[in-house]
């Protein structure tokens, strides 16, 4: 009889054991889960970011201005082909880094004020750039390069 007891307590010990022991499904589906919060958060961010360029009615923007003491100012707002942004802020006179939408909240109201279309001449674009982001115009080389919302193309560079 103590062995038929022994038996059954085994049997019950492995039963709750195993039941009890960890559940990678778990694990699993919570990576799951916020891989596509992250996902979603991304493809949610660049929805936004395009529809706030179409309203400012750019589809790119990007400038570059070097300064003496080799310090430069770059604003990068870029459309990949998965149509995703990919926005940059290297304000090496301020060192302000930022990527992201945290560049794109920087750069926002900026380009709010901004002023420029494709028939801007390339004095106005100069002035009005340094004036909007706050630069000086001793500047060694200037750059700017935009893409408005209807596809025309707007490049200028001085030095």
């Amino acid at each position: 009889m103590r062995k038929y007891l022994l038996s059954v307590l085994m049997v019950l010990l492995m039963v709750t054991f195993s039941a009890c022991g960890p559940n990678n499904n778990d694990e699993t589906n919570k990576n799951n889960e916020a891989n596509k919060d992250n996902e979603t958060a991304k493809s949610d961010e660049s929805l936004d970011i395009g529809e706030k360029m179409a309203e400012l009615g750019f589809a790119e923007f990007e400038v570059e201005i070097d300064y003496a003491d080799d310090k430069e100012y770059k604003a990068d707002i870029e459309k990949r082909a998965n149509g995703d942004y990919k926005v940059e802020v290297e304000d090496e006179l301020t060192n302000t880094f930022l990527k992201g939408q945290d560049a794109f909240d920087h750069l926002y109201p900026i380009l709010q004020k901004l002023e420029i279309n494709p028939d801007s001449t390339k004095e106005e674009v100069i002035s009005t750039v340094l004036d909007v982001f706050g630069l000086e115009e001793n500047y060694v080389e200037f750059e700017v390069d935009i893409v408005f919302s209807d596809g025309t193309k707007l490049e200028y560079e001085d030095e």
